[in-house]
């Protein structure tokens, strides 16, 4: 999207072409000339022509440039407004804090799941043990 300073450099520059085609196009018609122009003149002309095509061909794209920076900032300011209806913030600086808030919620997610999977093989180990129930041994008493 063009700046409002992009497009006043563009706009100089298409002027300064402008004023470059007027000021060549006094020094080869001259008022009161009546000789034929040489082919040095009739280059400068085609010349003098393609630059004139270049110019209404860069202030037509400005213009269209100028458009579509209209509309899309009608666009982001729909979509400013549509978010804030949500409830939701555009840029807002809690974003890292977020953000950092999401990782240590995976981090600590991903701890916990290696800590079950950790009891579950120590489980899975007891289990496939050989299991002897242990009987309670009582002393004989001697009487």
């Amino acid at each position: 999207m063009p700046s409002t300073g992009t497009g006043r450099s563009i706009l100089v520059v298409v002027l300064f072409f402008g004023l470059l085609v007027w000021s060549l196009s006094a020094e080869i018609y001259p008022p009161g000339r009546t000789n034929p122009p040489s082919a040095e003149v009739m280059a400068l002309q085609q010349e003098l022509a393609q630059r004139e095509a270049v110019i209404r061909k860069l202030t037509e794209e400005l213009a269209i440039a100028r458009t579509e920076s209209e509309l899309f900032q009608k666009k982001w300011a729909d979509a400013q407004l549509r978010a804030q209806t949500l409830g939701v913030k555009f840029g807002d600086n809690d974003d890292s804090a977020l953000q950092r808030e999401l990782i240590e919620s995976v981090r600590a997610l991903h701890l916990e799941e290696l800590e079950r999977q950790r009891l579950v093989d120590q489980l899975k180990r007891l289990l496939a043990g050989p299991f002897k129930p242990v009987e309670p041994k009582v002393a004989a008493r001697s009487t």
